[in-house]
């Protein structure tokens, strides 16, 4: 069997809607719980974001065994990075060696982009080793906050990517968990929405102590007879006005014969607007 094209609302009896607005309170610590755990899930997959990033940075570099925190000795450098793969790696070597013998550079590894280098070099040649190596498109890579080899690192990062997707999936579990509560958190959405539109009628009032003023629609057929009516019963001044060029106002749907079966499912989700045609004139086609 085919489900229904249109679901029904669900029908909450008073005493159950009273109950839920009663307790609401802890309703809506349900939905703050939620909504905290939505938050932690982001922050899990930012998390995840950037060690992954991070892993992909550190790869190329896994058989350096020296730990990345290490700067060189009293009297040597320790420094690696990256030169363009376009650069012939041999010559390299061979003129470094030739122009400063107080230096070592070795490869790590290369891909089609660049060559991963490091080398170590006395610290009265630094400069000189550096320049040499700029000359060549040299540029210096930091893993700043890393300590240990690569490979440890790398080790450390999948632990705790593992750790992700195990709190990923036990914070999942917690919010289907809330879903039985789901009903309540719904009642509780339509009484805000009820309150907020009362809340914003009270603003419509312009009131003194002793008199008040208040806007509002009317249906144009109705509105002498609603006029007569309450200037007869009370000390009042009704005043009609046509609507703006550009205002919007409430929709009253009237149809007849067939149509108008069509305006249950109308108002079960959203009236058209004001400037539109009554998409329920087109009922009697698709009956």
């Amino acid at each position: 069997m085919k489900a229904s094209l249109f679901g029904g609302r669900r029908e909450v009896n008073i005493s159950e809607f009273n109950g839920i607005v009663k307790n609401r309170e802890s309703v809506w610590n349900l939905v703050t719980d939620i909504l905290k755990k939505e938050e932690y899930l982001v922050s899990l997959k930012s998390e995840e974001n950037r060690l992954n990033n991070l892993y992909l940075s550190l790869l190329p570099w896994k058989e350096l065994d020296v730990p990345l925190d290490f700067a060189g000795t009293q009297k040597t450098v320790f420094q690696y990075g990256t030169i363009p793969s376009i650069v012939d790696w041999n010559s390299v070597v061979a003129e470094l060696t030739e122009k400063i013998p107080n230096s070592y550079v070795e490869r790590i590894n290369s891909d089609k982009d660049q060559h991963y280098v490091f080398f170590i070099v006395h610290r009265e040649n630094e400069e000189e080793c550096l320049s040499y190596l700029q000359s060549k498109g040299y540029s210096r890579a930091t893993f700043s906050g890393l300590t240990g080899t690569v490979a440890e690192n790398i080790e450390r990062i999948n632990g705790r990517i593992s750790e992700i997707m195990s709190e990923r999936e036990k914070t999942i579990e917690k919010i289907k968990n809330m879903a039985g509560h789901r009903s309540e958190m719904e009642v509780l959405y339509d009484w805000l929405l009820m309150e907020k539109s009362r809340l914003e009628a009270t603003e419509k009032f312009i009131k003194t102590k002793k008199v008040f003023m208040i806007k509002g629609w009317v249906p144009e057929r109705n509105a002498p007879d609603v006029k007569k009516l309450l200037e007869s019963k009370f000390v009042v001044y009704v005043e009609i006005e046509e609507p703006g060029k550009n205002e919007e106002f409430p929709v009253l749907l009237e149809n007849r014969g067939i149509a108008e079966t069509g305006e249950p499912v109308m108002k079960m989700y959203s009236l058209p607007s004001s400037r539109e045609i009554d998409p329920t004139l087109l009922w009697p086609r698709f009956s």
